[in-house]
């Protein structure tokens, strides 16, 4: 299911619906990209679900394997045998990644002897809020080690104590790729897809999304990154943004329609 697709699908409900909520190719864009993300914050978990007696969203991050399995195409394994791990300057102080959304889980490695022998051990850094941090620092008891070793996020970093970790493994949930639905016009000025990756050779009176009026135009397209149960969902976001509302049943109806079809 690529971006046409989901466009097509989102066609086919308005008309059926005879809302007359018709989405442009152009229009579509936008509104994917703002539907994608929604989608993310709802798989991570909406707070404004939180209610009384009720203090967890409905769907939640790693609540279930199907809710992992939603986004695990999004998790980033920093320490990975093909990343390297976070790195920790002298301060304390490491730099968020430029795709970093929301955070999974933070550890080190520590050498210990065991023995006389080195041994290496996976501690867990335990991820504090501003309040924790500051009382935490100064605790008489169990103030931050290489055992119980701490970090805190603020705006475009992450603060560790102790100070000397050197590097951490950081697994997150990175932003997903913006989403683009790229076309060029036939020679009826009707819409035609161009599926990411593809090129296109303009023929008479054809004309490319830039403009272009001859030669070769290459896919600016960039799919969804998510399977097709989740578009589909993402699909019912973007009618609830044009005013229709359908129940979950009336969606997957609908698109089992429209991919038996082929509308």
């Amino acid at each position: 299911m690529n971006n046409a697709s989901i466009l097509a699908l989102i066609q086919y409900i308005a008309n059926k619906e005879q809302t007359g909520n018709t989405v442009s190719p152009t229009e579509f864009t936008s509104i994917l990209q703002v539907a994608t993300l929604k989608h993310l914050k709802r798989k991570i978990g909406l707070p404004e679900e939180y209610r009384v007696g009720m203090p967890v969203p409905r769907q939640q991050f790693e609540a279930t394997k199907k809710l992992t399995d939603d986004i695990s195409q999004l998790k980033v394994w920093m320490g990975s045998p093909d990343l390297m791990p976070l790195q920790i300057d002298s301060d304390g102080i490491a730099t968020t990644p430029t795709d970093f959304y929301y955070p999974s889980s933070l550890s080190y490695k520590h050498a210990e002897n065991v023995d006389c022998e080195p041994v290496i051990k996976k501690r867990v850094i335990e991820v504090l809020t501003d309040a924790q941090w500051d009382e935490i620092l100064n605790h008489s008891i169990r103030p931050p080690s290489y055992k119980y070793p701490v970090c805190n996020f603020q705006n475009g970093f992450i603060r560790f104590a102790p100070t000397d970790l050197k590097f951490a493994d950081f697994v997150y949930i990175r932003f997903p790729l913006i989403p683009v639905y790229d076309y060029y016009f036939d020679s009826n000025g009707a819409y035609v897809y161009l599926p990411q990756g593809s090129t296109h050779t303009l023929l008479a009176g054809e004309e490319g999304s830039q403009g272009q009026t001859t030669g070769t135009v290459v896919s600016l397209s960039q799919e969804v990154e998510f399977d097709d149960t989740n578009k589909i969902d993402i699909a019912g976001l973007i009618l609830q943004m044009i005013g229709i509302n359908l129940r979950e049943g009336q969606l997957f109806q609908y698109a089992d329609k429209v991919t038996q079809q082929g509308v």
